[in-house]
């Protein structure tokens, strides 16, 4: 864990920032505006409707709901699947940089490795750090939790060509990255 990610943290939580769970499917709908807005803007892939998260929430005791609140209101948060040992980083989110010290996306993170800790789960998995031999700003915000970087490389089968080349072209004109 670095020493700046660490600060942040501390400071977040020093400046009345906290980690909760869901108290109903209204904080679910407010983690998905923001995550939809990030999808939609930044990343620019697609995204699961609202129903699919709230599903998760209602119906899937394995998929842990962890929301940063600030002000009352719902500034970030992480859905992380739990399987076996493990949890998973999945879908994250936070309004970074709308809040004068206050890093939800920090706080998002922390909350599954602090479960796990908690919980006596083995690992936290953080999902992928990009291709190894490209710039990828979310490798370097992951590498400053500690842990070990793991390639076991990149796999892809397609089942239906014509349907795949359809999509990605697809995607392309809508202006989603690869």
């Amino acid at each position: 864990f670095s020493r700046s990610k660490k600060g942040q943290l501390n400071k977040s939580l020093k400046n009345g920032a906290s980690i909760v769970k869901p108290n109903d499917e209204r904080d679910i709908f407010e983690f998905y505006l923001i995550l939809n807005k990030l999808y939609r803007d930044k990343i620019k892939k697609p995204l699961p409707d609202y129903n699919f998260f709230r599903d998760l929430y209602l119906n899937h005791y394995s998929c842990k709901y962890f929301l940063v609140k600030y002000q009352q209101k719902i500034v970030g948060g992480i859905l992380a699947p739990v399987y076996k040992n493990t949890i998973f980083e999945w879908y994250i989110c936070g309004l970074d940089g709308e809040y004068k010290n206050i890093y939800p996306s920090v706080l998002a993170t922390w909350a599954p490795i602090q479960y796990a800790l908690n919980n006596k789960l083995k690992y936290f998995d953080f999902f992928g750090a990009g291709e190894p031999d490209r710039d990828y700003g979310v490798r370097e915000f992951k590498s400053k939790f500690g842990g070990e970087l793991v390639e076991y490389g990149r796999f892809e089968k397609i089942h239906k060509p014509v349907y795949y080349i359809i999509g990605k072209v697809g995607l392309k004109i809508l202006g989603w990255k690869k």
